[in-house]
């Protein structure tokens, strides 16, 4: 076959010129790829989101090179990296990108049902993969050309919309939240961490194997979680969170977190004189009815305050060598 298996094309103000920012094409490559990776464990009866690396087989099944930068909008033109021919029918790689490109024009359809090869880890990254779409890039234009698939798929964002909400279907009755995701515990007693919410006391939090390697990646990030959570019946705060889907909000410096949910105001609003009253409303302050409403237990009692000293004092060096 002659040619690349898939070309993409992608449009939008942030791509005139041909050029592209380095960062958009990093998380693009790393997304997509991931993609991949994911359904082509799909295809070989594996759940896609899993701790570590994808098997050897798959990853070498799956490796993608740039062979070419085509002219006109920014547009790569890539191939599978084979190291020997497949035989007909049995090239993981080549089944897996004809399933990933031809499941986005059914994702976007009113079936309930995934396409072949896919599942919520596959969803998860072709989501990540639209915050391009916040970036000034309006579609990615997919034009595959396999032995048996001759195929031209746009992802955009009414795409990225659906795949949204075929994540957040699953979870509608669960909560949400967002902060800064603190102090994971991979321990074999049980996967924690730690959600800091601006204005909430930090909520205790679990997750299953499943989610490990995503929470590692996304510590220190302010993110997004979802998941069924367990309720304080007294006051209604949420106690538990166990962590089902989770988004990296500020994957960038760039990106911009609503006013409602930022940690820090606007630096004009430090001179506009409000009063208790209206800063307590804006913030949603409820006033104390008893002492237990002060009492601040979210401390796990498993953990030393020895142990959170040292935890500061690694973050601090780690800080300091970055410098």
């Amino acid at each position: 076959m002659n040619g690349p298996i898939l070309t993409v094309r992608l449009e939008g103000p942030a791509v005139e010129g041909g050029r592209i920012a380095l960062r958009d094409l990093v998380h693009f490559g790393r997304q997509f790829q991931s993609a991949l990776e994911r359904t082509a464990r799909v295809l070989s009866g594996q759940v896609s989101v899993r701790r570590g690396q994808p098997p050897v087989n798959i990853r070498q099944a799956c490796a993608l090179d740039v062979i070419a930068l085509q002219k006109g909008s920014f547009s790569l033109a890539m191939d599978l990296r084979r190291t020997q021919p497949a035989l007909p029918g049995l090239d993981l790689g080549e089944q897996a990108l004809e399933h990933l490109i031809e499941g986005l024009e059914v994702v976007c359809g009113p079936e309930p049902e995934l396409p072949m090869g896919y599942d919520l880890g596959v969803l998860i990254a072709l989501r990540d993969l639209g915050r391009l779409f916040d970036h000034g890039i309006e579609r990615l234009i997919f034009d595959l050309h396999t032995s048996r698939v001759q195929r031209r798929v746009v992802h955009d964002y009414a795409l990225h919309r659906r795949l949204v909400e075929r994540i957040e279907g699953p979870l509608e009755d669960q909560i949400v939240r967002e902060g800064r995701l603190l102090m994971a515990d991979l321990r074999e007693t049980g996967l924690r961490c730690r959600l800091h919410p601006p204005a909430e006391p930090p909520i205790h939090c679990s997750f299953d194997e499943a989610m490990a390697e995503e929470i590692i990646n996304a510590l220190r990030h302010y993110v997004r979680i979802r998941g069924p959570a367990e309720i304080d019946p007294l006051t209604g705060k949420v106690r538990k969170i166990e962590i089902r889907d989770l988004e990296i909000l500020d994957w960038d410096e760039e990106k911009e977190i609503s006013a409602k949910s930022r940690a820090v105001a606007e630096p004009g609003l430090f001179w506009t004189g409000y009063d208790v009253v209206t800063l307590a409303e804006e913030q949603g302050v409820q006033p104390v009815q008893s002492l237990d409403d002060l009492w601040g237990d979210f401390w796990p009692e498993d953990e030393s305050v020895d142990e959170f000293i040292e935890t500061v004092r690694r973050w601090r060096r780690e800080g300091l060598e970055k410098n």
